[in-house]
């Protein structure tokens, strides 16, 4: 499989999801000419990708839609190689780490660095659990801290991230970032599950500070009830 990938040099969209993959496939890859879409749910090791991917050649020329499953180094590693101005999508899904998303400080810092007039949407989901932190009284999680270097994302229009460590106040700097936005998922509201505490510090307030801070939302989900007196319509 690995040898016939690599021979797709043409192609303009391409989605792997396999358990047996050789970085000599993803260093090809990363020479397509054309590829413009690329989702990738493989093993990749981020020293491999730094050790096969030549800092003088050029990677992912054309790319501006991205999907992977992978640790935060590895999403860091790539980041690394790709072109300035091009990506306009990206989904992460992040595998768990014990230790927290701190790291993931340094690979949104990559991210603005390649991405800052370009990046349109993008979507973070990690699998850690909160629960299962080894310091999860202590541990930062997706606080405006963390996200801070996003603010330098001139045209984001989408953002998603679910179970982030974000407070009502918090809502009215986000839409001074990205004044644009159309779409926010902070996650959605079971009234049926047994959520702890710390889970949203958001509150119902959320949404009358969404509704009054960002001007061209055109859907949102927040994990908090709306207020009794709101319609419950589909965009919530």
């Amino acid at each position: 499989m690995n040898k016939a990938i690599a021979t797709y040099t043409q192609l303009w969209g391409l989605s792997i999801h396999a358990t047996s993959f050789e970085i000599s496939t993803f260093a090809a890859i990363a020479a397509f000419p054309c590829l413009d879409s690329l989702e990738l749910s493989v093993f990749l090791r981020a020293d491999e990708i730094k050790s096969h991917l030549e800092p003088s050649r050029a990677h992912f020329p054309a790319l501006r839609d991205f999907a992977i499953r992978a640790s935060g180094p590895v999403v860091e590693a790539i980041l690394v190689h790709l072109p300035v101005g091009v990506l306009t999508t990206l989904q992460l899904d992040l595998e768990a780490c014990l230790e927290g998303p701190t790291y993931m400080e340094h690979v949104f810092e990559r991210l603005v660095e390649k991405t800052s007039d370009s990046l349109r949407e993008l979507s973070v989901q990690d699998r850690t659990k909160r629960d299962g932190l080894q310091n999860a009284e202590t541990t930062q999680w997706y606080d405006l801290n963390l996200l801070r270097s996003l603010a330098r994302l001139k045209q984001l229009r989408c953002f998603t991230l679910h179970n982030s460590d974000l407070s009502d106040d918090d809502l009215p700097i986000l839409a001074r970032w990205w004044p644009t936005l159309v779409h926010l998922d902070l996650g959605t509201y079971d009234r049926h599950a047994k959520v702890s505490e710390w889970k949203s510090r958001l509150t119902s307030a959320a949404h009358s500070i969404v509704k009054s801070s960002f001007p061209h939302l055109s859907s949102v989900a927040l994990p908090v009830a709306l207020p009794p007196d709101e319609p419950r319509v589909g965009s919530q």
